[in-house]
């Protein structure tokens, strides 16, 4: 099976991750099937803070492009990204921010 991300914003800047099953052995609940392509499965990011991991599949930049901007003070602590109990959690409205600033500092 292979799956791919698709990040769609909507006005209410609510971030959607959509799952493509390339190869659809069975449609997976709550998927609309198409007769002509592959499943697809709408999913809305968990909370205002992921992972680097997830917010590596919402946004579209790598994790190690995630982790670089944020040792070398691109995000900062608090406004971009926060850690709790050792992890690293990406604030998606700090990164939209960042994103609309078009600058990285």
């Amino acid at each position: 099976m292979k799956i791919t991300f698709k990040l769609e914003s909507t006005d209410d800047q609510v971030f959607e991750l959509s799952v493509l099953n390339i190869d659809v052995g069975g449609s997976p609940k709550g998927a609309s099937q198409k007769a002509d392509g592959p499943s697809v499965s709408t999913v809305q990011a968990p909370s205002r803070f992921v992972t680097v991991k997830m917010a590596s599949a919402v946004t579209g930049l790598s994790e190690i492009a995630i982790r670089n901007r944020i040792s070398r003070g691109d995000w900062l602590e608090g406004r971009e990204y926060v850690r709790r109990e050792g992890r690293i959690f990406i604030d998606l409205q700090g990164y939209e921010r960042w994103v609309l600033r078009g600058s990285s500092k």
